[in-house]
């Protein structure tokens, strides 16, 4: 729950310290907009992984949700986000500069 709350706080704090801002301003309109994103999002991607897990024999939808969190892993999901992209990226750019270097 502190990756759900965390953020949401902070939004709430970076929102309401925006001058202007006051109930039926843009920015707040923009802010409850971000906020409600924000959980959209985090449900989504919480539960779609627990209702496949929970179809799963020797899981139910009580322990389907904390075996989903407990197996995301940080690691695999900064190689496909972050060092597969840089590495073709790169590969690309090593291609073209061979090529332009011939």
């Amino acid at each position: 729950l502190l990756e759900f709350f965390a953020p949401v706080v902070f939004a709430s704090l970076v929102i309401k310290s925006i001058p202007g801002h006051t109930v039926g301003s843009r920015s707040f309109a923009l802010g409850l907009g971000f906020l409600a994103s924000l959980s959209v999002v985090y449900l989504v991607a919480a539960l779609v992984p627990t209702a496949i897990l929970a179809k799963q024999p020797g899981y139910n939808v009580l322990n389907a949700a904390p075996w989903t969190f407990w197996g995301k892993k940080i690691q695999p999901f900064f190689e496909h986000t972050f060092v597969v992209p840089t590495e073709e990226k790169l590969r690309k750019a090593n291609r073209a500069s061979t090529l332009i270097a011939l």
